[in-house]
């Protein structure tokens, strides 16, 4: 998806560049211009709009990547610690917390 949004901004662009620079390299074609604005300029907009969907997704990808591999990291480091035991008071899982125990409230 990240290289659609690449290829429209460039496709944008071309056409962008074609609008506003024709009519100024040959003095005989008129600009196309909805609206009294010639349409060269909402093309360089959308070229903007793409490079920046494009670089959002992107970087919500690197972040993505990096955050998966801090956490492989992390999880390597305490599979390292074996001799370490696990505090109950900061389990919040819904399994019994012992032998004889049979909810988290009452205890049996």
């Amino acid at each position: 998806m990240t290289n659609l949004n690449l290829a429209m901004a460039v496709f944008w662009l071309v056409l962008g560049a074609v609008l506003l620079l024709g009519p100024w390299l040959n003095p005989q074609i008129r600009p196309w211009s909805p609206f009294g604005i010639n349409a060269g300029w909402l093309a360089l907009l959308l070229t903007f709009y793409n490079v920046a969907r494009w670089w959002s997704i992107r970087s919500m990808q690197v972040q993505r990547r990096e955050w998966a591999e801090a956490q492989r990291r992390h999880d390597e480091e305490d599979e390292r610690r074996p001799g370490q035991k696990s505090d109950p008071t900061f389990d919040f899982s819904d399994r019994p917390l012992g032998p004889g125990s049979e909810t988290r409230e009452g205890g049996g």
